[in-house]
């Protein structure tokens, strides 16, 4: 199953959805992410020659982060309304060009900005893939695939499971933020919260300039989330979101805890080794794919 990087123009084994290799990360980490909600109807994973295309049309690019820009795009109703999941992703690509990049949806599906409108968190780099995206103003047209992946299927792997959930991380690295903006503003763990729980979100990014979406942070915690940085280049030393899940996250509930995780490679296992050692359940450490 292929990864959802933002700088992937390549599908062999993708391993991560939206990562970003700079951000917050052990210099020798990589990437990946996991969720569903409720009764919904077979998702079309979209690989193979039947993938569509489909003209869409960049309403803005602005660039509130450093390092990054949030492109909205009006797509065709019926691509805005198979995003049914948090965490799903498209293809997109220019007109003439052949290869696609893969991009994580950052709207949640019941949140879109209109009826027909997609927000995408897309990297800024030097000599970046995405130059060609990142160049687009408003007006622009752009190709968008039918939506992909099965996104983190929250209701079966993590609220119908055994015992109860009671605290909930969410741990992303750069633009791997993006996912978990559609999971928090989706309210699929909202009931968590109403239930005497806990939400934490961990991330990780160069200095707190270059963090995604934090002007959002206070509206997050407002809805009950506790969020914890980590800055490879802050005023206070390197530090990792590895580093804070191990000093700062204390789960009182191991067994009824659970993890959706989006990094770079040695950032999902270390993370993942730390949750299972504590005796987090195997299911219940989850990506996007």
């Amino acid at each position: 199953m292929p990864a959802i990087h933002a700088q992937s123009f390549l599908l062999p084994l993708l391993l991560l959805l939206v990562p970003a290799p700079s951000v917050a990360l052990r210099p020798a980490a990589r990437a990946p992410r996991g969720v569903r909600g409720g009764a919904l109807p077979p998702l079309s994973m979209g690989w193979g020659a039947d993938l569509a295309f489909h003209k869409g049309e960049v309403v803005s690019s602005a660039a509130p982060y450093e390092g990054s820009k949030l492109i909205k795009v009006q797509v065709p109703e019926e691509v805005a309304k198979a995003h049914l999941i948090p965490g799903q992703f498209v293809q997109l690509k220019a007109e003439t060009a052949e290869q696609p990049g893969f991009f994580a949806i950052a709207n949640a599906p019941a949140a879109v900005e209109g009826p027909t409108v997609l927000e995408f968190l897309v990297k800024e780099a030097e000599s970046s893939a995405n130059d060609w995206l990142l160049a687009l103003g408003e007006g622009a047209t752009v190709e968008v695939s039918d939506v992909m992946g099965s996104g983190f299927r929250i209701q079966e792997h993590l609220l119908d499971a055994e015992p109860k959930l009671k605290e909930v991380l969410l741990i992303a690295t750069g633009t791997g933020v993006a996912p978990m903006r559609a999971v928090i503003n989706s309210g699929v763990l909202q009931g968590v919260f109403e239930a005497g729980g806990k939400g934490t979100l961990l991330v990780g990014a160069r200095t707190e300039a270059a963090l995604p979406f934090g002007a959002e942070f206070d509206d997050w915690k407002a809805k009950g989330w506790e969020v914890k940085t980590a800055l490879s280049k802050g005023a206070a030393g390197k530090k990792y979101v590895q580093d804070v899940l191990k000093e700062e996250v204390k789960l009182a509930a191991p067994d009824a805890s659970a993890a959706l995780i989006v990094g770079q490679k040695g950032c999902w296992e270390e993370c993942r080794e730390e949750l299972l050692a504590r005796g987090v359940a195997e299911t219940r450490v989850r990506n996007n794919f």
